[in-house]
């Protein structure tokens, strides 16, 4: 896939399924009529697609996995500017979830999100200069990998929020519906990163109470055979997963990493990214089960229950 052409990546000259994929190079996308998905009538929806759509989502994947691949190659040559943010083994994350909107949907990509902003309309040209901090890239070289977007093709460029920009746009919100007459707040988080914690729980009010109920606060220790704590996609996530939506998961996909207790301190207070050299998770999600996720559902149910109604009444 090279980096001038047309942007087109493993593409050649292949007629596309339904028109959808005349989006890689010149990010107009085919005209759609509502959403892709039939109304589902089995337990998988995929079920339901006809094998042009079937194609539709590999080329997608297929075109996420090489431009990525393209940019390491870069990466490797220090040309690309910045850190690089692989969804390897996630292409199907955002690729299926974008195919299933409608033309007129909009939505928000994160940096392992390259693959719905492809569905969407953008251009590995587009993300090849962006990545460079080229001079022609869509933010001029002012922003770096995935953070741009374009309202008419359905995205808003998005980026990671920083602690102190979280407590700002927290106070300025809460003080906006405190002035309206709200006077109790909960805040409910499954966040496990240590600065995105400190800016709910120092959120300033004038006299409205706040309360932050972090999911993942609940001792889950006794219920859990290979870890301690939650982690990311591993015992914990797995098992509820498996309890609320085994459709949704392949068992036979996970594989476990397990970090040092200085590793996971510093993964949460984000000085560490998830290695490389793992599936994407960490932790030991090969030992889920739906009967352990029910457990932990009811646990965390629980507890976040008493937290909220049975928390002392407010005072004056």
């Amino acid at each position: 896939m090279p980096a001038g052409g047309k942007g087109k990546a493993g593409a050649g000259n292949r007629e596309p399924g339904t028109g959808a994929r005349n989006a890689a190079g010149n990010g107009k996308r085919a005209e759609s009529h509502g959403s892709r998905f039939p109304v589902p009538g089995s337990q998988r929806p995929s079920g339901q697609l006809t094998r042009a759509q079937k194609l539709d989502l590999y080329y997608w994947m297929r075109l996420t996995r090489s431009l990525e691949e393209r940019l390491v190659a870069l990466y490797r040559q220090t040309k690309v500017v910045g850190g690089l943010f692989r969804s390897l083994g996630q292409e199907a994350d955002a690729v299926g979830s974008a195919y299933a909107l409608e033309r007129r949907d909009i939505l928000s990509p994160l940096i392992r999100n390259l693959g719905s902003m492809l569905v969407k309309g953008a251009t590995p040209l587009e993300i090849l200069r962006q990545y460079m901090a080229k001079g022609d890239s869509p933010t001029r070289g002012r922003e770096l990998n995935i953070h741009f977007g374009d309202t008419e093709r359905g995205f808003i460029g998005n980026a990671s929020v920083r602690k102190k920009t979280l407590h700002r746009t927290l106070n300025d919100l809460l003080d906006s519906w405190e002035a309206t007459g709200f006077k109790e707040f909960i805040l409910l988080t499954a966040h496990g990163h240590d600065p995105h914690q400190e800016a709910l729980a120092t959120v300033i009010t004038a006299g409205a109470r706040v309360r932050v109920v972090d999911i993942f606060a609940v001792n889950l220790s006794e219920l859990l055979e290979g870890q301690t704590e939650a982690m990311h996609g591993d015992e914990v996530d797995t098992s509820i997963m498996l309890y609320l939506a085994p459709e949704m998961v392949h068992m036979e996909l996970a594989r476990d990493y397990m970090m040092s207790r200085e590793e996971l301190r510093r993964y949460r207070r984000g000085t560490l990214k998830v290695p490389g050299n793992s599936a994407g998770s960490i932790g030991r999600p090969s030992l889920a089960s739906a009967e352990k996720g029910q457990i932990l559902y009811e646990r965390i149910r629980s507890r976040i229950s008493d937290r909220i109604f049975l928390a002392p009444a407010m005072v004056g």
